[in-house]
């Protein structure tokens, strides 16, 4: 562990800000993540940090700001530290038990808002809930929703309702530990799902490994392909045609596989790609009649 700031005899705010971004230089973005730590301990928002470079930490203070820089250094997700993440302009409580939700899930809120704009009491269910980042969201957004949201890890559901009672939103939720559709019964009008994508093979290999092995593996791993669970949530959807609209996020690229996969399956489905923020083909949207 790295303490030399403790070795400054009254650390100001602009020197712990320097002595933690040289501890985070093999990160993308160490001053900013220097000063969100920061804004942590010190339980001040940015422009204070900015105009009161000069004032001195207290050591409770700097003690705290070291442990979790090293933390930090050594790969621990910021959002497990701080316990938090915004999404959509709200903050979500994370943990390691749940996937730390991502701003090109963002898409998915957008959509869905558009495609149920004129339904009275729209019926969303959210397959593979995780934090609860989704189902939160649409019922702060949408508030005559009615949500479902399910997930294989009973610890993703504890903290995704915890997010939904910190919201507000807990009694318009219906928590359920489910495998996908398999005990699906009910008709929606909308099903969103976020499912894990990422390839065995790149977890390893990716300069994020060690940061990305923090977060619940079964959040991440889509198996050696990616798209094991993809695919199977479609054979399902296939089956059973649960709602007439599917939104369902992938990864870089998967739609040139999952597009064609979707088709053989709903050979009527009109089927199409959406773009996330970041102008990266992130959604596939599947519509069917009914």
């Amino acid at each position: 562990m790295d303490d030399t700031l403790n070795d400054q005899p009254d650390p100001t705010v602009h020197g712990a800000l320097k002595w933690a971004a040289a501890q985070l230089q093999h990160l993308p973005n160490p001053d900013l993540e220097s000063e969100l730590m920061l804004e942590f301990v010190a339980g001040e928002e940015r422009l204070w940090l900015v105009t009161n470079l000069d004032h001195i930490l207290d050591k409770s203070q700097a003690d705290r700001y070291i442990t979790i820089v090293n933390e930090r250094a050594g790969g621990q997700p910021l959002s497990y530290i701080t316990g938090q993440k915004e999404f959509y302009g709200r903050s979500f409580k994370t943990t390691p038990e749940a996937l730390i939700p991502r701003p090109e899930s963002e898409v998915l809120i957008n959509q869905i808002k558009t495609i149920v704009q004129r339904k009275a009491n729209p019926k969303i269910l959210d397959v593979g809930t995780g934090s609860g980042c989704l189902a939160v969201t649409l019922a702060c957004e949408l508030p005559a929703a009615q949500l479902k949201a399910t997930d294989i890890s009973p610890e993703a559901l504890k903290v995704a309702r915890a997010n939904a009672e910190q919201h507000k939103v807990a009694d318009r939720i219906l928590f359920l530990e489910q495998n996908l559709l398999l005990d699906e019964t009910d008709h929606y009008d909308v099903i969103v799902t976020n499912l894990p994508y990422v390839e065995d093979h790149w977890l390893a290999a990716s300069p994020q490994a060690k940061e990305l092995a923090a977060e619940p593996r079964l959040a991440l791993s889509g198996g050696e392909t990616g798209l094991e669970l993809i695919e199977e949530f479609l054979r399902q959807f296939a089956l059973k045609r649960s709602a007439p609209v599917v939104l369902l996020e992938h990864g870089d690229e998967q739609e040139q596989i999952l597009v064609p996969f979707a088709k053989k399956l709903l050979p009527e489905a009109h089927i199409r790609s959406v773009q996330d923020q970041f102008g990266v083909n992130r959604v596939i949207s599947i519509s069917i009649n009914e």
